[in-house]
């Protein structure tokens, strides 16, 4: 999962993220990946989505998957780096595990978008919380030039 906090800090980097939006970023992917993981082995409460991965799933796999469908969701212009690295992490799990439990894990990971997947269960106040996020990190709603430095003038 290192591997994957360092292709969320390059393409925060590369699309000039306001760094109080890429804090928000940082939440969401690690809530997802929080999920993810937790939803094939639960030991803690979940976040948003009730364990209910398949039998065999890949940790790791859902991991890397859940990390790459929520920058693919905030980050859509860099989707074919960011497939490019989900393909190359895939590509290396293969050598310690099985093609069955790696299917089964990105299955896993590829319902948990945050804030609402198909089996995202939050309702109320935290619904609404999690909008606002969400709202905050898409590109839309980035402050331009926040990072960049001002032209001498």
């Amino acid at each position: 999962m290192l591997e994957w906090i360092g292709v969320m800090n390059t393409t925060v980097l590369t699309a000039g993220t306001a760094p109080n939006v890429t804090s928000r970023i940082v939440a969401l992917v690690s809530a997802s990946v929080f999920d993810a993981v937790n939803g094939i082995d639960p030991r803690y409460r979940p976040l948003l989505v009730k364990p209910n991965a398949p039998h065999g799933a890949s940790q790791r796999a859902a991991a890397i998957q859940a990390a790459y469908v929520m920058l693919l969701h905030v980050y859509p212009l860099q989707s074919g780096t960011l497939a490019t690295q989900r393909n190359a992490s895939l590509t290396a799990l293969a050598s310690t595990e099985k093609a069955q439990s790696i299917d089964a894990g990105v299955a896993w990971g590829k319902l948990l978008r945050m804030p609402f997947g198909p089996h995202g269960s939050a309702t109320g106040s935290r619904r609404r919380r999690l909008r606002s996020l969400e709202c905050l990190a898409s590109s839309e709603h980035r402050v331009p030039g926040l990072l960049a430095p001002h032209a001498a003038g």
